[in-house]
């Protein structure tokens, strides 16, 4: 019964370890995913301030 409960308690373990692994990659992409939208966002605008290259010349 005890072996049984030690088995239980590693498995919980290693299972709570790959859960907090993957948790860092997710916010890792949620965080890049934000530092993009925060770059088009500037990309945006600068590009409606900028004036527009005039191709009649």
């Amino acid at each position: 019964m005890a072996k049984q409960v030690r088995e239980k308690a590693g498995l919980i373990a290693q299972t709570q370890a790959k859960y907090e692994k993957l948790m860092g990659e997710i916010r890792g992409y949620c965080q890049k995913a934000k530092d993009l939208r925060q770059q088009e966002d500037k990309l945006r605008h600068s590009s409606s301030t900028t004036p527009k290259y005039d191709r009649s010349k």
